[in-house]
Formats: structure tokens, C-alpha cells, sequence
């Protein structure tokens, strides 16, 4: 299909909401008296299709003064919170209609609403740090930015499922083109604009500005939700913390401990949703992983994922519910291991710095950015020569002082 068929076919239209977000909305009706708009927005912000549709009501009408809506608190305003609660109470429910009954649907629902909760925590959480005192436009970017996802999985549904089977053997754009005929990329901010989503919320996600420091935060907030979906050891988390240390002028051992609590609290903060998130694998130790296990051979019966989300072996223990969170993050021990030597300062990995010496000669074109190259140099620093405190510093225009931009250890 073109990039027209998929905006004809994913066009705006009526849309159904979670039922743990029409139940909240129904008992916050009864508080019209006394509830702000801005708790009213917190309650529709953690359902992405409700957002959505919030947003594409407010603007559709226009807002004051002919500009448009950026926030989901300016939405309600604009509209009139006692007019929204009487259309939020028609909203058909996710678990009330024909999805509510293909248990595929609504899992890959869940998991892709996990996801985008987690961003949407990092990203206002980076933003406040970067003392953005809009934030819930990155915030609510964030949100916005799985619009064409969520659209697919309700329309689209067997295109949906060819693109998760792709993903998981080919690289993210060559699965999606291949699935779809068109990128996500390609087709995130036309779809946008259909739905009327506001121009400011357009550029957040426009891959052309992503140089700009809210563009900046958001990208690393939506990689490091989307990587640490399966744990907390890719390699590519790197690059966001950087990335994040940068913008904000943070040590990397505060971005690391901000972003694993916010996964927590993320996690936390909506137990309706019913689908394990990245805080469930915060307290995941370094190590080999476990053999897999065949499951006839298997002594007592294992959790399988579901179909097209292949089973990681972690370290730490896989909770068996997604609501076992208190369970999920105590502590876990290691074994003890047979060899103790080197646990400070590791022995330099030659193979890995001559990899690391390979990929930037490389990239010498100006190919990445500055976060990207400070990434491949640390792990070459880390990894490579054994190092375990490294800092990188800037003199000031004026020559007199070192400033610190990166550390580690």
C-alpha cells in the first residue's frame, strides 16, 4: 500500500478507549465540582487512544484565537470539562467490543500502551530536569508518537501482526516497509496532521530537528522505552543515557538511577495496564544467560511469551504476573562465580577495542553526532581498555576551566 492508502485508510474517525480509563472518567464526573483539568488530563494521558482523541476533538473545533492545542489540560479547557465527561461516557470500551475478544489484540494493546506510558514518564521527568516548564508537550508528544501503531492494531490488524513477526528478523525499517509498503517514519506526522495533532507536537517528532534539546530528551525517551522492554543490558541504552547527560548536564550515574526510577514509578502508576514493563527488570544482574530449555525436557511448567515475542533468558527470575511487581524487584543475589579476579578493574578486551577503533575510522564522515561518537568511545575506554572511571571534559569559550560533560565510574 502507498502512504495515501494508509492515510485514507487509518483517517480520523471514532475511537474506543481502554475500560479502566471510561471507568475513571465516569467516577471523576462526579467530582465536576471541585476536579481540575489538569488531573483529568493525567487520567486520559495514560490511555493513548484517548489522548488521541481528546486532542483531534479540540483542534477539529479550532482553538482560541485560531492557534492550536498542545496539551490535553488546554483541551478540556477549550472544550469545557462538563461537555467532554457527557462524550467520554459514549466512548465504546477496547474489552467491550470485537477486540475484547481476540486475546492476541488486546496483549499487543497492553504491551504497546506499556511502552508508551514508560516513554511518556521518562520524557516529562527529563524534560522538569531540563527545567522545560511545558513539559507535558513532550510529554504528550511521546504519547502521540505510537498514533500510527495503535491505528494499525485497530484497523490494520493483520498488517500488524506481519510487522511484529518481521521485527523480530529484520531491521526496523526493512520490516516495517516490507509489512506495510511505507515506514513508521513516514507515515507518523502526515497521519499526524490528518488527525489534526498541533504543528508544535508535529516537530517534537520530526526526525529532521532531532538535534534540538526537547527533540533531543524525547528521542531518548522513546529508545530507552522501547530497548528496555526486554531488559536493561542492550547496549544501545548507552546512547540515550549520553544523550540525556548531555541535554540535562548530568553525571551518567544520575541519568542511569532517574531513569531506572522512573521505570519503576512508570510501572507503578498504572497496574491496569496488563502487560510487564521495563521496571519489572530493573533489578536484572550482569551474566551468561541460562541455556534454553526445551520444553519437554523442562521440570516444571514455563511462563510463554506471546506468539511473536520470543522468550529472553534473563538473570534475574521472570515474575510470573505483571501485577507481582513488589515480588519482581527485590533483590536478587548472583552466584557465585568460580573466578573473582578482575571484579574492579577489568582486564582490557583487545577484540573489542579494535572493533571500537574499526567503527569510529569509520565514521570520521561526520556520520553521527556527538552523543553517538561519545558512546562508541566509552565503550571502547570501558570495555576495551579496562577502564572503570572515565571523564570527558570541555574547556569554556574563555580557555580557564575544564567543564565536565560525560563520567563514568
Amino acid at each position: 500500500m502507498t502512504l495515501d492508502d494508509w492515510l485514507e485508510r487509518l483517517a480520523p474517525g471514532p475511537l474506543p478507549v481502554f475500560s479502566h480509563t471510561r471507568q475513571a472518567l465516569w467516577e471523576e464526573r462526579h467530582r465536576t465540582d471541585s476536579i481540575t483539568a489538569r488531573e483529568i488530563a493525567q487520567t486520559v494521558m495514560a490511555d493513548p487512544l484517548a489522548a488521541l482523541d481528546l486532542i483531534h476533538a479540540a483542534n477539529r473545533r479550532g482553538g482560541r484565537g485560531g492557534g492550536e492545542v498542545v496539551t490535553l489540560e488546554g483541551a478540556l479547557l477549550m472544550l469545557g470539562i462538563s461537555r467532554y465527561f457527557e462524550a467520554a461516557a459514549d466512548l465504546p470500551a477496547l474489552e467491550e467490543s470485537q477486540f475484547g475478544h481476540d486475546p492476541k489484540r488486546m496483549a499487543a494493546l497492553h504491551r504497546l500502551t506499556r511502552r508508551v506510558h514508560h516513554a511518556a514518564w521518562q520524557a516529562r521527568d527529563f524534560a522538569a530536569l531540563h527545567s522545560d516548564v511545558r513539559a507535558e508537550e513532550v510529554q504528550l508528544a511521546a504519547v502521540l508518537h505510537a498514533a500510527p501503531e495503535f491505528l494499525l492494531l485497530l484497523r490494520a490488524p493483520r498488517q500488524a501482526q506481519e510487522l511484529a513477526r518481521l521485527r523480530g528478523r529484520l531491521p526496523e525499517a526493512e520490516a516495517e516497509h516490507q509489512a506495510l509498503g511505507v515506514t513508521l517514519e513516514q507515515l507518523r506526522l502526515p497521519l499526524l496532521e490528518r488527525w489534526h495533532v498541533a504543528e508544535l507536537s508535529r516537530d517534537l517528532l520530526d526526525p529532521a530537528l532531532a538535534e534540538k534539546s526537547r527533540q533531543t530528551l524525547l528521542g531518548a525517551s522513546l529508545d530507552i522505552a522501547e530497548h528496555a522492554q526486554r531488559g536493561w543490558w542492550d547496549e544501545t541504552l548507552l546512547g540515550d543515557y549520553l544523550a540525556l547527560a548531555g541535554v540535562d548536564n548530568l553525571p551518567l550515574e544520575s541519568v542511569v538511577a532517574t531513569v531506572h526510577a522512573n521505570a519503576m514509578r512508570a510501572e507503578r502508576a498504572a497496574e491496569w495496564i496488563a502487560w510487564p514493563g521495563a521496571g519489572v527488570w530493573v533489578p536484572m544482574l550482569p551474566g551468561p544467560w541460562p541455556e534454553e530449555i526445551e520444553e519437554e525436557e523442562a521440570a516444571a511448567p514455563v511462563r510463554k511469551a506471546p506468539p511473536s515475542e520470543p522468550e529472553p533468558h534473563y538473570a534475574a527470575a521472570r515474575p510470573a504476573r505483571a501485577d507481582r511487581l513488589e515480588a519482581a524487584v527485590t533483590p536478587v543475589s548472583p552466584a557465585p562465580r568460580a573466578e573473582e579476579s578482575h571484579e574492579v578493574c577489568p582486564m582490557p578486551d583487545k577484540q573489542v577495542l579494535r572493533e571500537v577503533l574499526d567503527n569510529i575510522a569509520s565514521h570520521l564522515d561526520s556520520s553521527l553526532n556527538l552523543n553517538q561518537m561519545s558512546a562508541i568511545i566509552l565503550k571502547g575506554l570501558h570495555t576495551g581498555l579496562g577502564l572503570t572511571r572515565i571523564l570527558f571534559a570541555l574547556a569554556t569559550p574563555d580557555g580557564t576551566q575544564m567543564k565536565s560533560r560525560f563520567t563514568y565510574g
